[in-house]
């Protein structure tokens, strides 16, 4: 997963994608998924995401998954937290029941997008809800990461392991598409 490449971006502080607040798609979409509030929700690639504590004050059991030590040392304390520190190929819980993905689909290579969804679906066990954010831009006008990620490509990525429903999409040079995502 190109661990390296992101472990360096964090030691270079090169971290443009991290948020100052919590991500307003989260707080605007989250209740989609309709999920109880003591469910186990993976925050795959999660860096230091307040992101985060918000899921955990939401009651839910946090798991968040980033490879790198630096990211993982500036996250605070907070109950309902547990944040692995390992690349995310090597984790699997089939205790979680939900899970977020801002930045992890997006910052993959296409040939790790496809590892990534049959990873989730080698764990998540079925009814786990998803809340998915991704960005789509014409081709040639800027150069990931974040990669551009089509919603034909989502659906071919969930393939008979989720249904999926795109249930927000917005912007105009580059557009911004939430998806809630089930494993079936």
């Amino acid at each position: 997963m190109q661990v390296n490449y992101w472990k360096q971006r964090w030691v270079d502080g090169n971290t443009g994608w991290h948020l100052s607040d919590v991500n307003p798609r989260l707080l605007e979409y989250w209740q989609h998924l309709d999920i109880a509030t003591d469910s186990r929700v993976l925050v795959p690639l999660c860096g230091k995401s307040l992101d985060l504590l918000w899921l955990a004050k939401q009651g839910h059991a946090v798991v968040g998954v980033e490879a790198s030590e630096i990211a993982v040392g500036d996250l605070p304390q907070c109950d309902n937290l547990i944040v692995h520190c390992t690349d995310f190929f090597e984790f699997s819980d089939p205790t979680i029941t939900a899970w977020y993905d801002r930045a992890a689909l997006v910052a993959l290579s296409p040939e790790l997008r496809i590892k990534y969804f049959a990873h989730l679906a080698s764990f998540l066990p079925r009814g786990a809800k998803g809340l998915l954010v991704t960005f789509e831009y014409p081709e040639g006008t800027r150069e990931g990461p974040p990669f551009s990620v089509t919603a034909d490509e989502v659906l071919m990525l969930c393939g008979d392991n989720f249904r999926c429903k795109m249930i927000a999409s917005d912007g105009s040079a580059e557009v911004e598409s939430v998806y809630v995502i089930e494993r079936i």
